[in-house]
């Protein structure tokens, strides 16, 4: 499926593997993953104006424009979050598995990978408490950054409870 995007955030294993099962049944095309990378990612909000015809967008007046924004996932190597990505094909800066993990196989991966590397980051200071979490995402087009190969990508967040 080309159009692929899934963002999900949550805590647990159950809910994890759901998330992986989901992103594997639609944006792997052999049901494996082959390689993996772990980069810093930052979602970076840029904003322009777009000048319209009055005739498209009669609520503007003359000489106004249209605002866009558009959000773009970016390796920002000292201001990222630490992620791992699994792909289904060789992508520039990725390292071959041992063995193709299909679904199952990159659970108990993405599991290790949280528990032992997973950087969550500084935790949240907010009237709440805050216990260990993930994210599990593509962008658009099952795309992770410049990985046009990925499957999923991985994330450790801070799940926040409030009061």
């Amino acid at each position: 499926m080309d159009n692929f995007k899934i963002d999900i955030q949550g805590r647990g294993k159950e809910s994890l593997a759901k998330a992986i099962e989901i992103a594997f049944a639609n944006n792997s095309p052999s049901g494996f993953a082959r390689h993996y990378t772990t980069v810093r990612l930052a979602n970076e909000l840029q904003y322009y104006s777009n000048p319209v015809s009055k005739h498209l967008t009669p609520n503007l007046h003359n000489n106004e424009s249209l605002h866009i924004n558009h959000s773009e996932t970016l390796k920002k190597n000292e201001s990222g979050h630490l992620t791992l990505i699994l792909c289904w094909s060789d992508s520039p800066d990725t390292i071959p598995l041992p063995y193709p993990l299909n679904a199952n196989g990159a659970i108990g991966f993405v599991e290790g990978w949280l528990e032992n590397a997973g950087d969550p980051g500084k935790e949240p200071d907010h009237d709440g408490d805050n216990k260990a979490g993930w994210r599990v995402f593509t962008g658009t087009w099952g795309h992770v950054s410049s990985y046009t190969y990925s499957v999923v990508a991985v994330q450790a967040i801070w799940a926040m409870y409030g009061k």
